[in-house]
């Protein structure tokens, strides 16, 4: 994003996390909160469920297959085949019958680029059908919600994270950058994040780490370096936006905006061997946030946010509004369509295009970015099939999970997508979900429906809290929680996870003592 270039104090406040900062997050931030009061770990022998009578799209292979019953166990596909006739599936006695007929099973999304500071978010993306998320700014509480997830305590998607981030000023050196790439491994991320500048010997002693640990280098190629020296020092396996190219290729040879000069960047990214995840959703955003922010976020999209999250994006301190002005957007708009041709062409040429949102930045939303990234992708010219390849079976062959994810084979997770619509026939019948499969236990519409309004229930307290944030104090927003009256238990009428994100957010913005007043607000 543009917004790597230069970053303000107000733009760190939303996003950033201070690298290499080893924070303990407070006690109790990974566990379940209230809406995952109908959820817990499973102590039972795994359920049996069968989808009978679905039109299956499995994703390991093109097009898709009508009348077949799937059937899961615990966490794996145990079978698939015809739901009557030859090879018909039997259902095994005591088995969940889930009626697919009239529908279209898909394995379920996978969102390789989020940034999550409230847990609650989770939520937000099962609802809409995504079962895995990549956070690629972490730090070691994202390492206890991933944990906390795999053992069936929390509800939500598989999660992946990435550490903190990976460059100028936090590091300098190329010992400095190994030394954190090896203390990252130690500690258990999924994946090494660049975000900023790197001089040449630095990267490539940071590439050169990253293979002998056998973690992905992921993220923003380095602004002061040119695409084509950092794919010549050492491939990253995956540039994290499309607008990187335009910083780190284009811009420098003066040819932005130029369809010759696109096979050029397209030939290094192939040689290279490099995944490109364009966030075409995340840079689209931009314009209508500094030409109407007020409309952005009286979107229903937009209603969806936590109250924290509307503040920080909102227009005392969003960044967007700040560092771009009106007459910028025609630019941010021809750019956006250039990356679209830069996205047709690198899936044309072979090159792995996968599907991410950046969603926790302004205004992109959980869950609800990843069906419009999948239109996205068919506007640049994917088919609807393409557009989910790269949202299933790319992700998930890029990820290397086991068992497999991103497919719907006999071994692979019970990761599952239940549409009441085509999306072959129009993607946007990701929007319609029926249910969704996470690792094997089955949501119903209803079920999700509880947990959104559970989630949206426990935003009642902080409607009022969260105009007291600010980027300066604690003062007033401390006061106004601590005069709130406590249960009999001694517990605030207020979700952990917001005095929780906004501690995260003062962390972002390198404001240690006032993340320090938060934690102690949370800890009294």
């Amino acid at each position: 994003m543009p917004h790597s270039l230069s970053m303000p104090l107000l733009r760190e406040l939303c996003f950033a996390f201070v690298a290499g900062a080893p924070v303990a997050a407070p006690a109790g931030a990974a566990s379940a909160s209230a809406q995952d009061a109908i959820g817990g770990p499973e102590s039972r022998s795994p359920p049996v469920i069968a989808i009978v009578d679905v039109t299956l799209l499995p994703m390991d292979r093109e097009g898709a297959l009508p009348h077949v019953t799937v059937i899961t166990r615990g966490a794996a596909i145990v079978a698939i085949g015809p739901t009557s006739g030859d090879g018909a599936v039997a259902l095994p006695a005591g088995a969940t019958r889930i009626d697919g007929a009239g529908r279209w099973l898909l394995p379920g999304l996978i969102d390789n680029h989020v940034h999550c500071l409230d847990p609650r978010d989770l939520v937000l993306h099962l609802a809409h059908g995504v079962t895995t998320v990549r956070n690629l700014k972490g730090a070691p509480w994202h390492l206890e919600l991933r944990e906390a997830i795999r053992r069936g305590e929390r509800i939500g998607p598989t999660f992946l994270t990435a550490g903190p981030f990976l460059n100028e000023p936090q590091f300098r050196t190329p010992e400095q950058f190994e030394s954190e790439a090896r203390r990252q491994a130690d500690a258990g991320y999924d994946c090494l994040k660049m975000h900023g500048d790197l001089a040449e010997e630095a990267y490539e002693r940071l590439f050169i780490t990253a293979e002998e640990l056998g973690l992905p280098l992921v993220g923003h190629v380095p602004r002061n370096l040119p695409l084509k020296t950092v794919l010549e020092i050492g491939p990253m396996a995956e540039i994290s936006h499309a607008e990187e190219l335009v910083y780190t290729h284009f811009q420098p040879l003066r040819t932005e905006g130029d369809a010759r000069a696109i096979p050029g960047c397209i030939e290094l990214l192939k040689a290279a061997g490099t995944a490109l995840t364009p966030t075409l959703v995340a840079f689209e955003n931009i314009a209508p946030q500094v030409e109407d922010l007020a409309a952005v976020l009286a979107s229903p999209a937009a209603q969806l946010l936590p109250p924290a999250a509307r503040e920080l994006f909102g227009p005392r301190i969003n960044h967007y509004v700040r560092r771009f002005r009106r007459e910028d957007c025609a630019w941010l708009r021809s750019s956006r369509e250039f990356q679209a041709r830069i996205v047709k062409a690198a899936h044309a040429a072979g090159v792995p295009v996968l599907l991410g949102t950046d969603c926790g930045i302004p205004v992109v939303v959980p869950g609800v970015a990843a069906a419009k990234e999948l239109e996205n992708l068919v506007g640049a010219g994917l088919s609807p099939w393409e557009a989910l390849a790269a949202a299933t079976v790319r992700n998930g062959d890029f990820l290397q999970q086991s068992p497999p994810i991103g497919r719907i084979a006999v071994g692979a997770t019970a990761d599952l997508l239940l549409l009441d619509a085509d999306p072959l026939a129009d993607i946007a019948a990701v929007r319609r979900v029926a249910g969704v499969m996470s690792r094997g236990r089955w949501f119903g519409r209803q079920e999700l429906d509880q947990l959104l309004a559970a989630r949206a229930a426990s935003f009642a307290p902080e409607t009022a809290l969260a105009p007291l944030i600010a980027v300066d104090s604690t003062k007033a927003l401390l006061t106004a929680v601590r005069a709130l009256p406590r249960a009999a238990d001694g517990r605030r009428p207020l979700d952990d996870a917001f005095l929780f994100s906004i501690w995260q957010v003062y962390l972002n913005a390198n404001l240690p003592h006032l993340a320090a007043e938060v934690l102690a607000c949370i800890e009294e």
